[in-house]
């Protein structure tokens, strides 16, 4: 673990994106790993943005004390989008009654099918989902 901690403390290291990859997925309990990998400034937004989703509220804090400005404006940009990928239990759409007389009416004109399931996901419809989900599977919803 120590030759990987020094590689990612090693600012001239040149790192592929999938060395990248492998390293915040293995590095999953060290955070101190992932803040050091954090502070690179070559990591790839979408890499660093897993990083950011794995480690603490305190290591998020740290590495936007530590980062430079260019890098703190995307750390901000990437931390208020996780923030926001949050689904708060009371924004959960859980009127079964509409969702399976919705879903009942998509199965009977032939529109229930993955891509529509998919749709509802994608719109955080909870219950058309779920309702959608166990009706392709025959399988009962509630």
């Amino acid at each position: 673990m120590q030759v990987v901690t020094a590689l990612a403390e090693n600012a001239g290291a040149k790192l592929l994106e999938k060395a990248y990859a492998d390293l915040v997925e293995k590095s999953e309990a060290d955070e101190s790993l992932l803040e050091k990998l954090g502070l690179r400034l070559d990591i790839p937004l979408h890499i660093f943005r897993r990083l950011l989703q794995r480690v603490s509220e305190a290591v998020r804090t740290r590495l936007l004390a530590l980062a430079s400005p260019e890098k703190r404006d995307d750390i901000a940009e990437i931390l208020a989008s996780i923030s926001n990928d949050v689904v708060k239990p009371d924004d959960l759409d859980c009127d079964f009654v509409a969702a399976k007389h919705r879903v009942q009416l998509m199965l009977e004109r032939g529109e229930l099918n993955q891509v529509a399931l998919l749709g509802f996901v994608k719109a955080r419809q909870y219950a058309a989902a779920v309702t959608a989900l166990a009706t392709l599977c025959s399988a009962p919803s509630t």
